[in-house]
């Protein structure tokens, strides 16, 4: 027989489900589980019943009491340490605060999670404090006490009598010297010896471990004084111990160091520790995007940012430290291999010819260096800020949040179209040829090129460290070659025998100061294509940006490998250059067609070399292919993991062999095509000044939003990296890119020809071209499919392949309803401060509702009734005379300071007050205030942003009701005009906005309800007012009040006498045929004026919403329903109930009859189209109370009336309706003898 087990486990798995045989021995069903959920850890896992107990090995059946085929059972991770240990002390102190919980607000959290202080708290906070001299007072004497009493128990005299027993022989006179000291005096000295070795041994131990891991101990300055001091000179040898902690142990090591007499600090600090900090400590699967990005960001600088805190910027996306393959060489290597390709052999001769002149072509490698460092310093300053792969993708996202996906879209078409390698991989075909001897053709040149970029997706695709290893070894080749040219340059220079240049070719003079300057252009077009080639010769500095999911340390790397490679890059381009110079002179790199490497050798070491330097440059190029492709691959592999690109979930996996191969394919398959397909000739210098001006564009956007971030503008983004750019850098970067992006649109001058064939701005069109692209590519994405098939498109992050990405979720669009969707902050934390509401209630932004038996007060606003808000001055004859909350036994007293629950915010004279909430102005939230922050109540309150509202029924106010309206006559709102009446309830919610119609539902329900709970429930006493309206007690409770001869109010064990507002749950429902083309509607007998609508009933004690949804239309209606499927739900302040909406399944065969409990004087079956007349109607779902009550007679006197009228979607009802009809909501027919379930 098959059992089936139900295992309720922890997050991110949820519940799991297991069907195996009954004499399955309960030992087996943890690896049963494993088998079927790979994702499992394999050990650390406790498998109990819900009651703790872990059941002993035995079989299901054994534990099955439900039936011999379900059980239930609970998976939980094993907390660390034995008895003694982490754990155990964990636990217990899990039991004390339990123990210590004395009311429901100890619970309460704030928006972030955090467990949120009180009042009484800060008070308890003090008072421990303040009590602390004291503990620690009776904690030594106790330990005082406690050595005197193991000394005399060992027969050892106090250190001033100099007497007692020594096993070693010692005299008397040198035993007290030894046993001295603030710990325990043995008279064992062999003992003694021993445990210090032993501490050392451990220390040393531990430290090692520490320092293999990579995760540094830093010593406080007195505690690195004194260690230095009482430090041995020599390092004890270390004992045998275990194999070095793992990472999961390292939360647990400050404790177990500081035990061990190690002062030990590793929380982060500001060199390592990245702006966006790991909130994922606790990670259980799906998160909401802390930062989206958009929000505050937490940063080291905050003072309670210790849950935030990072050592290295390595947990900012979960990766695993096992998956991160690079360290600082790598990273260097990586930028030095990507900035150094082809660039340096073949452009110096381009940026000559549009220079001009030697001296202007020199200048322009030093700008080019300028630009180059500027933009290494701007990325330096948003990879320590932003550490995760993606490079500008990231930054853009985060800057530029509206519209919401637009940069991210736009980006991801550049990314994929510019990040080709075609041009490189065709260059090195070409060398390749080259070395062979062969001649270039078009057919092999692209051949080999196919063939490069083959190997290059096989290698990074699936042997990722073999190519990270060749990827090093080729750059470091490049660096010894390009060193060994620069050095035999200045040898040439400098004269040197045997580096002078052949007699059959021109001896150069470019370094004469009038030869340098001749032939200087003034012309900014030609300027600016040259320094194109310049840039394209420097892009690369921002390459391990786009890898910092896969370095080590991203933030202390990022800021060492980047200016160490482009320092390096800079000084062997410019050395380089002057070697070129040094020995090929101008006019020849001008009238040749060969590239100038190929001149610098044959001038240097003759014709023959020509085959070796294409080697050296096919290997420079391979190098730059490994890098650029390895960066590009996972810049598409994280527009993937947001969800960016169709079948995302492909592109961000890093399977089969741990590396973005999806990612590498794209790239690979686009580079390939741009191979293959473009013609031969401007095609080379037309893809480097695309790829150069959509660098421009974006480092535009990218240096000028960094600008925004330091501004008020942006503020709220709270950017504060652990690294930050000079603001002069910035601007200068910033600048440059901007005029980089607007020359290229100047007309070249007469004679000079940026290309042969194509127009001179044909590659800043293609750029803009591919803007719009990337625009398309949003509108029809995230704008006009998601409204085409009825979802919106939101942020999550999940962990896929053992790392938290940030994906966009299709999630079904939701109707706002009416009375939903409340947009006050109620700051419940707060209810508990009279302080606090005494200072928020006078505040002049303050607005009132007020009510009359339940029905609003309101004003006309072009010719309709809405709702009118009141002022605290307005509504002072109503409230009474301050304090208005936490009033003392005595008219105008404050009760006491003293945190008394029957105390808190009461309000025991005047009618109940309800502090509804804040509406604040941003979306920052309230939860920088938690009430311990009110020292001065009034300063914080004037702080707050937002309007707070408040409501009260004036009819339980001791007043006429022609002093009440006297007193409105009196309001600022009717001096100014306006009229004031008491409309009722449902007539005013007919035209109230979305806005005004969650206030109200929120302020009548809760009015209502202080209404209809004056008296105590237990004993009959007067009730009085707590927490702003939210709570009421007991008069019994209260500290002055008298109960002589009374019996004690019953109490509930945990209920104290205390009342708090309900909801009344409701089912409403719509049941739907077996062709799913017709619904179920009611006729009230209240309403008889044709008006039908859904079925609905109130949830009895027993029930689930399913039950209550079968039952209730099987008593209303004589239908039996199943497939019972939640829709939405809706606050229903009449007086206060929660509507929760379902469809379900049923059958319109059966006869539907309503006299089971006569509520209902018809129902029926209404067709679709039927349905959809009336909601086309223009008084379909007109609600006109009066006229739905009259007879259905007299209802089709007017013949443009609908033939019936169903609910308005202010209603739950109507929107079910309106949803089913619009086919909003699908229903595929069934068979009905089909199984339907029980009633």
């Amino acid at each position: 027989m098959i059992t089936n087990v139900l295992v309720s486990s922890f997050a991110p798995f949820g519940t799991l489900t297991l069907a195996a045989p009954s004499v399955t021995q309960i030992s087996d069903v943890l690896s049963l589980l494993t088998e079927k959920y790979p994702l499992l850890p394999s050990s650390g896992l406790i498998l109990s019943t819900h009651s703790g107990i872990t059941p002993e090995d035995s079989s299901l059946a054994s534990l099955c009491e439900n039936g011999p085929n379900l059980i239930s059972l609970r998976l939980s991770p094993r907390v660390l340490g034995g008895k003694g240990g982490f754990g155990s002390q964990l636990r217990a102190a899990g039991g004390r605060m339990s123990s210590q919980k004395t009311n429901n607000n100890d619970s309460c959290r704030d928006l972030s999670g955090r467990r949120l202080s009180t009042l009484k708290e800060a008070k308890k906070l003090a008072d421990y404090l303040e009590s602390e001299p004291e503990r620690l007072a009776a904690k030594a004497e106790a330990q005082k006490a406690k050595l005197e009493a193991l000394e005399r128990r060992l027969g050892i005299d106090s250190p001033s009598t100099g007497a007692g027993p020594s096993r070693t022989g010692s005299s008397s006179t040198e035993q007290p010297a030894k046993l001295a000291g603030k710990k325990h005096r043995f008279d064992d000295t062999e003992y003694l010896e021993q445990s210090r070795e032993l501490v050392d041994n451990v220390k040393s131990a531990v430290s090692a471990a520490l320092l293999k891991k990579k995760k540094k101990a830093k010593l406080s300055p007195t505690d690195a004084q004194s260690s230095k001091a009482q430090a041995p000179s020599k390092m004890p040898t270390p004992v045998a111990v275990p194999a070095a902690p793992t990472e999961a142990l390292l939360p647990y090591l400050p404790p177990v160091l500081q035990s061990l007499g190690m002062q030990v600090d590793l929380s982060s600090n500001s060199e390592r520790t990245p702006l966006i900090q790991d909130t994922s400590s606790n990670y259980n699967g799906t998160l909401n995007n802390p930062a989206g990005i958009p929000g505050k960001v937490p940063h080291t600088n905050d003072e309670d940012s210790t849950t935030f805190t990072t050592n290295d910027g390595e947990s900012f996306d979960n990766v695993p430290r096992t998956k991160r393959q690079l360290g600082l060489f790598s990273a260097i290597f990586l930028i030095f291999n990507r900035v150094i390709g082809t660039g340096i052999y073949a452009t110096p001769s381009v940026i000559l010819r549009t220079s001009g002149s030697v001296g202007v072509a020199l200048f322009m490698w030093l700008v080019g260096a300028l630009i180059a460092a500027m933009g290494t310093t701007v990325f330096i300053e948003l990879g320590t800020g932003l550490p995760r792969s993606g490079g500008e993708k990231n930054y853009l996202e985060f800057i530029y949040r509206r519209p919401e996906f637009l940069v991210t879209c736009t980006y991801s078409i550049y990314a994929v179209i510019t990040g080709s390698a075609a041009a490189n991989s065709v260059v090195f075909g070409e060398y390749v040829i080259h070395a062979l001897a062969k001649e270039p053709t078009r057919l092999n040149t692209r051949f080999v090129a196919f063939l490069c970029l083959t190997f290059i997706l096989l290698l990074h695709g699936s042997l990722l460290k073999w190519g990270l290893r060749l990827q090093n070894s080729l750059a470091m080749f490049k660096l010894l070659i390009l060193s060994a040219i620069a050095l035999c340059g200045i040898l040439s220079l400098a004269g040197v025998a045997g580096f002078a240049v052949k007699e059959d070719y021109e001896a150069p003079n470019n370094f004469q100061w009038n030869k340098m300057w001749e032939g200087s252009r003034g012309d900014a077009n030609a300027f600016v294509t040259g320094l194109y080639n310049v840039i394209w010769s420097f892009v690369g500095y921002s390459t391990a940006n786009y890898a910092l999911s896969e370095v080590r340390d991203p933030v202390r790397t990022i800021k060492r490998a980047a200016p160490i490679a482009m320092s390096a890059v800079t000084l062997v381009y410019i050395f380089v250059n002057i070697a070129y110079f040094a020995v090929v002179s101008k006019n020849d790199i001008l009238s040749s067609k060969r590239i100038v490497a190929a001149l610098f050798f044959r001038n240097l070491f003759g014709e023959g070399t020509e085959r070796a330097l294409s080697v050296f440059i096919a290997f420079s190029t391979l190098g730059n292919l490994l890098s650029g492709q390895f960066s590009q691959g996972r810049v598409v592999q994280e527009l993937g993991r947001e969800g960016l690109l169709p079948f995302s979930g492909f592109f961000a996996s890093n399977k089969p062999f741990g590396a973005p191969l999806a990612g590498l394919f794209t790239q690979y398959v686009v580079s390939v095509a741009f191979v293959i397909l473009p013609p031969p000739g401007d095609a080379y210098l037309f893809m480097i000044s695309l790829s150069s001006y959509c660098a421009a564009l974006i480092n535009t956007l990218v240096s000028f939003g960094l600008l925004l971030l330091y501004t008020s503008y942006l503020r709220a983004y709270d950017w504060k990296p652990p690294f930050r750019a000079p603001k002069l850098v910035v601007v200068l970067f910033a600048i440059s890119n901007l005029f980089l992006v607007i020359v290229p649109l100047i007309p070249p001058a007469s004679g000079s020809r940026t290309y042969e064939h194509l127009p001179y701005w044909s590659h800043v069109l293609v750029a803009f071209s591919v803007s719009m692209v990337g625009i398309g590519y949003w509108f029809f994405w995230v704008k006009w499919l998601p409204r085409k098939k009825g979802y919106k498109l939101a942020r999550e992050w999940v962990l896929q392949d053992d790392v938290i990405a940030n994906t966009l979720a299709k999630m079904t669009e939701q109707r706002t309803i009416m009375f939903a969707g409340s947009p006050l902050n109620r700051l419940s934390w707060l209810r508990t401060s009279h302080s606090f509401l005494n200072s928020i209630i006078v505040s002049p932004k303050s607005r009132w509702l007020l009510f009359k038996s339940g029905n609003p007060l309101t004003s006309k606003s072009e010719g309709k009734s809405i709702l009118a808000y009141l002022s605290t001055k307005d509504v002072g004859p109503f409230i009474g005379e301050a304090p208005h909350f936490g009033q003392g036994k005595e008219s105008g007293l404050l009760t006491s300071e003293e945190q008394i629950t029957a105390t808190e915010g009461v309000r025991h004279r005047g009618s109940p007050i309800v502090f509804l909430g804040l509406h604040e102005n941003t979306s920052s939230g309230s939860g920088a205030l938690p009430s311990s922050d009110f020292i001065d109540a009034e300063k914080a309150v004037a702080k707050l942003e937002g309007v707070p509202y408040f409501a009260m029924d004036v009819a339980d106010l001791e007043m006429e009701d022609s002093a009440i309206e006297t007193a409105l006559k009196e309001t600022e709102v009717t001096k100014a005009g306006t009229t004031l009446t008491w409309l009722d309830a449902r007539s005013v919610m007919t035209n109230a906005n979305l806005f005004d119609g969650a206030i109200f539902a929120e302020a009548r329900s809760m009015v209502d309800w202080n209404t209809r709970n004056k008296f105590c429930p237990g004993c009959g006493s007067r009730q009085h007012s707590l927490w702003g309206g939210w709570k009421f007690g007991c008069s019994t409770l209260m500290p002055w009040s008298d109960n002589t001869g009374r019996k004690p109010c019953p109490s509930g064990k945990g209920l104290h006498n205390f009342t708090h507002p309900r909801s009344d749950p409701v089912v409403i429902m719509l049941a739907v045929d077996e062709t799913g083309e017709k619904i179920l509607l009611g006729q009230n007998n209240r309403f008889k004026g044709q008006f039908y609508s859904a079925l609905a009933g109130f949830i009895e004690p027993g029930e689930t919403f399913e039950d209550a949804v079968k039952r209730e239309m099987w008593e209303e209606a004589g239908v039996k329903a199943w497939d019972v499927q939640y829709h939405s739900g809706q606050p229903w302040p009449f007086p206060a109930s929660l509507m929760c909406g379902f469809y379900a399944r049923a059958d319109s065969t059966q006869p539907v009859r309503v006299d089971l409990d006569n509520e209902l004087s018809d129902a029926r079956w209404f067709t679709r189209e039927e349905v959809m007349s009336v909601l086309n109607h223009a008084t379909g779902s007109y609600l006109d109370l009066a006229k739905l009550a009259e007879a259905s007679s007299q209802l089709n006197k007017d013949a443009n009336d609908p033939p019936f009228r169903v609910p308005p979607t202010t209603a739950i009802a109507g929107v079910l309706i309106k949803d089913w009809a619009e086919g909003k909501v699908q229903f595929p027919p069934f068979a009905l003898n089909s199984l339907k379930g029980n009633l």
